[in-house]
């Protein structure tokens, strides 16, 4: 893209209807430097294609790059104003290839090839447009899922936002280029070679967004998808990189670059400061310490995480607090204060704790996850069992236009079931009122289905959201169960 822009082929400013306009009309357009930011609103592509029925993972649904591009142009709502917020899409990465291909007149692949990979001597690089092309030497990808491990390979096409295939030899090739720039030069391709950013485009490329690490510049472009995961971290003052390339995707890479920029650069680096902030105080004062069975059983309950919908829980057993997670998995919690606890093994960081806090003595706690780069928010909410009669409100046939998907409902021996368009039934748990999960916990499916009723106390619509999708609804067909 950065190559177009600076020949003037494309602007940042144009609709992207200009060059795909099977795309809906959205108002205010949705532009080509919303998609380079991914602050466009367009679907994920990973999500919104489990919710149109297409399986992700462990195994992938084969679809087209068109079967892709047909179901992105049924979206005619965004979550908001294009520009307004970031959330990251591969499907912007997927239509901008698509722009590529319509303005070149060459498949991104063949543009990739004869533009960047061969002035490089990339000769080991390109871009699969054919997934089940026998790759030489190509490394499996593994992923796990609920404690078992299985490959993933690529069995779709959507060149763009996915398929790059490389090696460290060629991405060797590909930094010194930084240093030296044999490519097509201008001021937004500049603006990456010095920055590593498009229209400063750095919380995209980066899982650790931030220009500089312990005082020095730093460059880094991160990326994964199940079963791969990589990170290539520059330090340009000290000509020195770091590149990590794995197909287990429960590493982190910037964080062994990162442990091995410590090493190489130490001299270079400043000293790690240690954080003054209120949670390394709280963690600095942490004691283990003993609670009554009745200080304990005062946190149990039900909370729902603000951010995705999900439920976790805390129960007291064997004489013990306890976190059970949305895949059912429990930890203990070890109390380290009156409302302050650590979690004990399971797939929590070292420096994890949970906190309960309330705004008086008599509300219910909220609960908040914490741990060395992240914070999860949680509210107490009260789980609802409905019995088969109240069940049957939310039988029937639900339908997206968007997604030109059909949802189905129906009872069964005392369980709400779903069927996504002609693929099987499956389990749905209820949570709290008018929302349900699926009853088959697993990593990748975290879907929260949540029904609306009308002032007759009849439901008449159903949204669905899937982790970065929120929103989707579902309107009930009359008459229908």
């Amino acid at each position: 893209m950065a190559i177009l822009l600076d020949q003037g082929k494309i602007s940042p400013d144009d609709d992207i209807r200009r060059y795909v306009p099977e795309m809906h009309k959205f108002d205010p357009p949705v532009r080509i430097r919303h998609m380079i930011r991914c602050r466009s609103g367009i679907w994920a592509q990973w999500h919104i294609a489990q919710l149109a029925g297409w399986y992700a993972e462990p195994t992938e649904t084969p679809y087209t790059q068109n079967d892709l591009l047909t179901l992105l142009s049924g979206q005619k709502t965004l979550p908001f104003e294009p520009g307004s917020q970031f959330s990251y899409s591969t499907c912007d990465y997927f239509l901008m290839g698509i722009i590529v291909e319509r303005v070149t007149g060459l498949s991104l692949a063949d543009f990739a090839k004869k533009n960047l990979f061969e002035p490089l001597g990339m000769s080991s690089t390109f871009i699969m447009e054919a997934p089940a092309q026998i790759v030489k030497r190509r490394a499996v990808g593994y992923q796990q899922t609920n404690g078992q491990w299985h490959q993933w390979t690529q069995s779709s096409a959507g060149p763009g936002g996915r398929g790059l295939y490389t090696c460290v030899d060629d991405l060797y090739r590909w930094d010194q280029n930084f240093y030296d720039n044999r490519l097509s030069s201008g001021r937004c391709f500049s603006e990456f070679i010095t920055e590593g950013t498009l229209l400063g485009n750095r919380n995209v490329l980066d899982a650790k967004p931030t220009g500089t690490y312990r005082g020095v510049k730093r460059i880094q472009f991160t990326g994964g998808m199940p079963g791969y995961v990589s990170a290539m971290t520059q330090f340009p003052d000290q000509q020195f990189t770091v590149i990590c390339l794995c197909n287990n995707s429960t590493i982190a890479p910037w964080q062994i670059n990162s442990r091995i920029a410590d090493l190489y650069l130490a001299k270079e680096l400043e000293p790690v400061q240690k954080k003054n902030d209120s949670e390394a105080v709280r963690r600095a004062q942490d004691k283990e310490v003993e609670l009554d069975e009745a200080k304990l059983r005062n946190k149990t309950g039900a909370f729902r995480l603000r951010a995705d919908g999900r439920i976790w829980k805390t129960v007291f057993r064997d004489g013990q607090l306890m976190v059970i997670d949305h895949l059912n998995k429990a930890t203990p919690l070890i109390p380290m204060g009156r409302d302050r606890f650590q979690p004990v093994g399971g797939f929590f960081h070292e420096t994890a704790r949970f906190e309960f806090t309330r705004t008086s003595p008599e509300s219910p706690f909220s609960l908040t996850s914490r741990w060395n780069g992240g914070t999860v928010r949680m509210d107490r909410v009260d789980l609802v069992e409905p019995g088969s009669a109240q069940l049957t409100d939310y039988e029937g046939q639900f339908l997206s236009h968007e997604l030109a998907a059909t949802y189905r409902f129906r009872v069964a021996d005392g369980k709400l079931l779903l069927r996504v368009n002609n693929l099987g039934w499956v389990p749905l748990d209820p949570t709290v009122q008018d929302q349900f999960v699926p009853g088959i916990r697993q990593n990748h499916d975290n879907r929260v289905f949540t029904f609306k009723r009308n002032q007759q106390n009849q439901v008449t619509e159903m949204f669905v959201k899937l982790w970065r999708v929120k929103g989707v609804s579902f309107a009930k067909r009359r008459n229908t169960k």
